[in-house]
């Protein structure tokens, strides 16, 4: 059946498949909403229109399923990531404590060679500016415990990796899903 065919909305195979509400409507906002018949052509089918019609709803309500599933895996996933993170958190407890100390030290240590420098050039500066010959140097103490901070770090990291790599080799790490 051709459009140009209809003469009354009763007659139209869309009111009768209640996809068109049989003229012009408003929203509940008071907007007026227009038929579908208002874009087709004399020369539109109808029939195939109706096909095209309900084609496109299956396919969109596919992509609706599809989309949902993806999100539910993702979901999935994530709460297993989030399980087997949680697991390793505590199977590397003392690891993780230990390289944490490790920074806090270190970064303690850097900060008070930091303050050791300036002061020493502030002291070098003002003496030099006053013509006075005495003159503070760097201590070396300072810098091989540094390095011996920094190797410690570097061991407890180490540590910590060794761990975490044998918590993922343990059966209750492979059976959280």
């Amino acid at each position: 059946m051709l459009y140009k065919e209809i003469d009354d909305c009763e007659q139209c195979p869309l009111l009768k498949e209640e996809i068109c509400t049989g003229g012009w409507t408003s929203s509940p906002s008071g907007t007026p909403i227009e038929p579908p018949c208002c874009g087709f052509d004399d020369d539109t089918d109808l029939e195939r229109w109706i096909e095209d019609y309900y084609e496109n709803q299956r396919r969109y309500e596919e992509y609706l399923d599809r989309k949902w599933e993806a999100e539910q895996e993702k979901k999935r996933k994530a709460e297993i990531a989030k399980k087997k993170r949680n697991y390793l958190k505590w199977y590397c407890f003392d690891e993780k404590l230990e390289v944490k100390r490790a920074k806090k030290r270190l970064s303690a240590h850097q900060a008070a060679i930091s303050l050791g420098e300036s002061i020493a050039f502030a002291f070098n500066t003002t003496n030099e500016m006053f013509g006075y010959s005495e003159r503070l140097k760097k201590n070396q103490k300072a810098d091989e415990e540094l390095k011996r901070l920094e190797n410690v770090l570097a061991e407890a990291e180490a540590k910590l990796k060794e761990k975490q790599k044998e918590g993922r080799n343990t059966e209750k790490y492979k059976n959280i899903k």
